[in-house]
């Protein structure tokens, strides 16, 4: 509340005309409606910004938070090299190699869940439920601002 009033305090002397008038001058009047004290309140008021950055990424959560209904690709690959390679005897008395030293593979992998327990719709609700608190917080904010204008 003290932070708040002092940059409404600090912000008032910024505004104000620097110089005085000369001699031979009208003196500068000095007019700022309450419409624009809000807005430069809100335009500088750092627990509005932060509310409004804390606001947006409440709204990406929930906006991915229902993302592990659907599914999801990837490709994969792997390859290593094996020092030994067991052989097999055969009938005919030579030995087959059961492989090669380079062995790899590569290619697509489709991931889908099937259940779980309700836990992905939950936790879609309960992201949607802390992007209306936030909110709620940021126009909380917005209205202490413009009652803290209105007393001064």
């Amino acid at each position: 509340m003290r932070m708040l009033a002092a940059a409404l305090i600090t912000t008032g002397l910024i505004l104000m005309p620097a110089a005085p008038a000369a001699a031979g001058d009208s003196p500068a009047v000095f007019s700022l409606t309450l419409a624009d004290a809000q807005q430069k309140a809100e335009q500088h008021s750092s627990r509005l910004q932060a509310s409004r950055f804390l606001l947006e990424a409440a709204r990406a959560q929930a906006a991915s938070a229902g993302s592990p209904r659907y599914p999801r690709a990837d490709l994969n690959g792997q390859y290593f090299y094996q020092t030994h390679v067991p052989t097999q005897a055969t009938a005919a008395g030579t030995e087959v190699e059961m492989g090669d030293n380079h062995n790899y593979s590569a290619g697509p992998v489709l991931r889908y869940t099937l259940f779980d327990g309700g836990q992905t719709a939950r936790n879609a609700q309960s992201a949607r439920l802390v992007t209306e608190a936030r909110e709620q917080e940021h126009r909380s904010l917005r209205r202490e601002i413009r009652y803290i204008l209105n007393l001064a």
